[in-house]
């Protein structure tokens, strides 16, 4: 498996990391008790944060080698 192969794997697994975060901080229910105690999902902001980073990163790195190796067929 080749470098390119493994750094789109990546890319897509953190951008479906970043959206499936989203997706469950939306349907988690944020509410006070009787005591006034926040309860939310908080970890899954910054998780999902860090992924939508990592993963656009990758992408642009993979999208970066691809127009590379182009490049080099054609010269």
């Amino acid at each position: 498996m080749t470098i390119y192969r493994i750094t789109g794997f990546l890319a897509v697994f953190f951008l479906t990391t970043a959206a499936l975060s989203g997706i469950v901080y939306r349907l988690f229910e944020t509410h006070v008790d009787a005591r006034g105690v926040l309860h939310e999902p908080f970890v899954l902001i910054p998780l999902g944060w860090l992924s939508l980073f990592l993963g656009l990163v990758l992408l642009l790195a993979c999208v970066g080698d691809w127009l590379a190796r182009r490049q080099r067929r054609r010269d």
